[in-house]
């Protein structure tokens, strides 16, 4: 979804006139609602009352979007704000009223494969694996909560070494076959990054740090950082 330039300009004016509050509030049928903050703390927190959800869901029918501002340094999502983005499964907007910057995220997975904006928990590499194997296997993968971002270049971060054989997956020699998964090391101790093979030629789905998601070559590069294969034991 594209935010229309005349709900940012609404969304940004109710957020900054709120200030040092957090502001919050929907869109729904092309409408800008803003929304009580009724969280205790509301200079850290928000939260929208249950109650506008449901007047605003009769009144004007699907919410398109969930905003809320954050009134200190950060200028993305929280990860707290990633998981209840999720757990609603509704689009998010977050604006910060120092810098003026704002972050769409969209946890819904029917986004293409390719060209996703980088936002780690919603799109980053792991999700872009379980969104495919949803879409072209029907095998769901359980989505590991995140922290914050950088957290899988610390040494002591294996979240994917640890899991994936209870997601499924075991190792094998060589990729050959589309959703062959590439566990790759790029310059820490444990695995930290996912390639998807495609299955046509030797291209390969992945989603690398703050850039678009991409559809590009297994040459040489990413062999070099290639630690494991897997195959999915449903496609062996």
């Amino acid at each position: 979804m594209m935010i229309e330039k005349r709900l940012l300009i609404e969304l940004v004016a109710d957020c900054d006139k709120r200030a040092p509050e957090e502001g919050c509030g929907l869109i729904a049928n092309g409408k800008v609602i803003p929304c009580k903050n009724i969280h205790p703390s509301p200079r850290e927190n928000f939260t929208i009352a249950a109650e506008d959800y449901a007047h605003v869901s009769e009144a004007e029918g699907e919410i398109e979007c969930i905003y809320h501002s954050h009134t200190n340094d950060r200028d993305s999502f929280s990860p707290a704000d990633i998981r209840a983005c999720k757990q609603v499964n509704i689009p998010w907007l977050v604006y910060n009223v120092h810098s003026k910057n704002w972050k769409y995220a969209d946890p819904r997975g029917d986004q293409p494969y390719v060209g996703r904006e980088w936002l780690y928990g919603i799109n980053d590499c792991y999700s872009l694996t379980r969104d495919f194997y949803r879409r072209e296997f029907g095998i769901i993968l359980d989505d590991f909560e995140r922290g914050e971002d950088g957290e899988w270049s610390s040494d002591h971060w294996n979240m994917f070494g640890e899991n994936y054989i209870g997601q499924g997956f075991v190792d094998i020699d060589e990729p050959s076959q589309k959703g062959d998964i590439l566990l790759m090391k790029m310059e820490t101790k444990w695995p930290n990054h996912f390639g998807i093979f495609k299955g046509e030629g030797i291209r390969i789905y992945h989603h690398f740090v703050n850039r678009r998601s991409m559809e590009t070559s297994y040459g040489k590069y990413w062999r070099r950082y290639t630690a494991k294969v897997l195959r999915h034991r449903r496609l062996l």
